[in-house]
Formats: C-alpha cells, structure tokens, sequence
C-alpha cells in the first residue's frame, strides 16, 4: 500500500494561531508602550530636549547681559534644531526659556521629568479638562477661570503642576488664580514639589498640601495673598517671579525650613508679619520696595542680616519684635523709627543720619551701646523695654540736646557722638 503524508485541518489552525501569538509578541516588543521602537523614540527626544537646553545655555553665556525674549531672531535660530520634529511650530523663545505648549505636543512621562528638572531652561504649557479639577468661571467674556479642589490624577511623582489652560464643554479657559488648594479624597498624597504658571495673576493660600518643599512661580504673577505659604513648615526653596508687586500679609508664617529668599526688584508692598516665624537667614529687600507692614520679622531667630529699601522712610512697629538679628543696614532715607521695632538683641545699634523720630520701647534690654544723631527730635517714652530703668549700665554717644535732656534723666552714659567705635 502507498500512503500519503499530510498535515490535518486543526494543525494548520494551530500553526498559524502560534504565528500570530508571535508575530504579536514581536510588534509589541517593537512598537508597544515598552517597546524597542517607542523607547528609541523617547530617547532621540530626550537628546533633541538636551541638545537645545546646551545650545540656549551657550547663547546666554555669550549674551550675559541680554533679555532673551521671542522677538530675538538670532536666538529663535536655537530652534531651528527642532525642524520636522513634533516639536515644529510649537515652540518659541520666552523669559530666557524654551517655551513647549502642549496643545500640540504630546510628551510622555519622561519628557515631562526632564523639563521639570530643568525649569531654568523650559516651560512646559499644559491644558487639563475640567473633571480633573475644581473651578469657577472667573470671567466669560475674558475667558478665565479660578481652580481649588485637586484629584490625585494631577500629582505624579510627588510633582504638581498646576494647569495654564483648562477645557470646558469644549471652551477654553486661562487659569489666573486660586482658591483654597485641597487633594480630594485622599490627604496623605505627598507633594515636595509645585509649579505656578505664568497664566496666574494672584496666587490665595495654597491650603493643604503634604510635606511641601519646594514652590516655582513663573513670571506673571502679581500678588502673593494673606498667608499664602503660611504653616508649610518643611519649604526649603521658593522661586518669586519677576512680575511680583505685593507680599501680602504672613505670607511666609512659620516657613521654619526656609532659610534664603529672593525677593524681586518688581515688588513695592510686603505686608505685615510677612515672614513671622520663619527660618530666614538672610533678607535684601531690593529699592523697588516703598512700604513695609508692621512686625514683619517678629520671632525670626536665626536672622544674620537684613538690608531695607532705601525708599522706606519708616521701620514699623514691632519690626524685630521677640527676633534676632546680627547685622541690620537700614534706608538711607529712614525718618521714623516707630514703637518696639528694634527689639532684635543687638548690643549695639547705630541710628541713621536723618531719623527725625524714635519710637517707645525702641530697644531691647540687651543694648549697650547707642549711636543717635542730631536730626532727632522726638523721643518716645523709654528707650529701652521692659526695664523701666531703662538707661543703666547703657553708653549713647550723641550731641543732640534733646536726647542729651532724656538719657541725662535714665542713668545712662553720655559720650560724644565723634566717640563712637
């Protein structure tokens, strides 16, 4: 008998079921989310984002001195190395960054990391829809909106960035401010780091947030509110934007881990208790600065130095209340020395040529040697707090007649005012 070798119906399905099981295991491995393809992708992207973060940072080396902006044609030849990629016609040159909008942009999780780690370089601008946050509309005609509540879908990697733009029913919205920041539903979300875009324009108390560390504000804002970072005992670091008018008051509350802060030449007002029981070191108001509220520095203890605006003409009540401080440069154009201010435990103080007034209870008790011009001319009851006898055991080196008539009567040492060392 002759017989014939074949291959059966079931196998052949078999077969072909094994080859299209792997001919998917090969286009996954290729072109999934993890795949050799998509990874080499987000890798030539990761090296477009480097190559142009070093190609803008030599730029501004050779252009220290210059405002680098989007009108800049020699600068917008950076982005030329963006042509035919997905980048092409999103991108443009702002505030010395490199400015991504994400309306035509899609970048994954690790293009996003490496932005947000270089926030010297880009600014990433981002839409949300309106279920992934709270809002109220703020203006119809302007199309602008206010954002609160936070889902847990907005934090990743401990990282929040709050949105520019948010979509409503198809319309879009410029995020300008906020109310109330809380994370719904779940409290124990961490968040070390936040991101102000530059579509803000006052920025309320930031509520509750976990174990913040870290706040960047992009130029556009121009009012931090009453309290705004109060109470975050764990911020090390906050960037102020250059468009920043007004600190309001206790503003930075008991911000204990925050040791140095930047204040911009763009801010006129900072209101009283502003930084009251935080761990400044070190505070230059810049001479934008023309008014200052009362008790702005009240139990600081770890301050080193403060310089005042030489456009403040008075230093408040209660400036240095219960604080420390070393080493204080006061305006050149200070007049009034107002009640309590100077209680900041120096052993010695030298009152500015042009004080007209000094104030009650001026000094703390630890004082011992005063320096006080002839320009004064009122002199508030007691010189020194709480010891009514104020003037023991002090030296004040002075040739005004008028202080000369109030130490003659308080015990103190009078020196002349050539004498001091």
């Amino acid at each position: 008998m002759k017989r014939e070798n074949g291959i059966t119906l079931i196998a052949l399905i078999v077969t072909v079921i094994v080859l299209l099981i792997l001919t998917g295991v090969s286009i996954t491995t290729l072109t999934g989310e993890n795949g050799i393809l998509t990874q080499s992708t987000r890798a030539k992207d990761l090296v477009e984002l480097s190559t142009l973060k070093e190609e803008l940072q030599l730029y501004k080396l050779n252009h220290i001195d210059e405002t680098i902006n989007i009108d800049n044609d020699e600068i917008n030849n950076i982005l030329t190395t963006l042509k035919n990629t997905k980048y092409n016609g999103y991108t443009t040159i702002k505030n010395n960054k490199i400015r991504i909008d994400m309306k035509g942009v899609k970048l994954d999780k690790s293009e996003k990391d490496y932005i947000y780690e270089n926030l010297d370089t880009f600014y990433l601008v981002e839409y949300s829809n309106d279920t992934e946050y709270e809002i109220e509309i703020k203006s119809e005609k302007l199309n602008t909106c206010i954002i609160n509540n936070i889902t847990q879908s907005n934090v990743n990697n401990n990282i929040l960035k709050l949105p520019d733009y948010i979509v409503k029913e198809g319309k879009q919205y410029k995020v300008v401010g906020n109310k109330y920041l809380t994370i719904d539903k779940d409290d124990a979300i961490e968040v070390k780091k936040i991101f102000i875009p530059e579509t803000f324009e006052t920025l309320s108390n930031l509520g509750k947030i976990n174990n913040l560390k870290e706040i960047y504000i992009e130029d556009g804002l121009s009012t931090v509110g009453y309290r705004c970072f109060g109470g975050y005992d764990m911020l090390t670091y906050i960037r102020l934007p250059n468009t920043l008018k007004t600190i309001s008051g206790a503003a930075f509350q008991g911000c204990r881990a925050l040791k140095n802060i930047a204040i911009p030449d763009s801010v006129t007002n900072i209101g009283g208790q502003a930084f009251i029981g935080s761990g400044l070191t070190e505070v230059i108001m810049p001479n934008s600065v023309t008014n200052i509220g009362t008790q702005i520095f009240q139990d600081c203890h770890y301050l080193e130095f403060v310089k005042f605006s030489d456009n403040t003409t008075t230093l408040p009540k209660g400036t240095f209340v219960n604080a420390s401080c070393k080493k204080i440069e006061f305006s050149k154009n200070l007049v009034d020395i107002q009640d309590n201010s100077l209680g900041c435990g120096l052993k010695k103080i030298e009152i500015p040529e042009g004080v007209k007034k000094l104030g009650n209870y001026l000094f703390s008790s630890s004082i011992e040697k005063i320096r006080i011009p002839d320009t004064v001319d009122e002199i508030g009851d007691f010189l020194c707090t709480p010891d009514p006898e104020d003037g023991v055991g002090k030296i004040v080196y002075t040739d005004n007649p008028i202080v000369i008539d109030y130490i003659s009567k308080t015990g103190a040492t009078i020196k002349n005012y050539s004498d001091w060392e």
